[in-house]
């Protein structure tokens, strides 16, 4: 609620903020990383911004469990 493009730039704000998520991807997963693309490419068409990072998965395992990201994928 209240996140709309108020300036016309095709990025919804806030208080003169973008929403700008974060979506965590394992660095050598093909799969994480062609759904953070996807995520990114449909968030960006109603104005979200996605940061794909990559980790190695240690590193990202331990941000999971500390929810240190708006969204990641795990698949086996």
């Amino acid at each position: 609620a209240g996140w709309y493009d108020r300036d016309g730039d095709g990025w919804v704000d806030r208080d003169g903020r973008r929403m700008t998520l974060d979506y965590a991807a394992i660095v050598g997963s093909e799969l994480s990383q062609r759904v953070g693309a996807m995520l990114q490419e449909s968030l960006r068409a109603v104005g979200v911004e996605l940061n794909v990072r990559s980790f190695e998965y240690g590193t990202f395992r331990q941000g999971s469990l500390d929810c240190a990201y708006d969204s990641f994928c795990l698949a086996w």
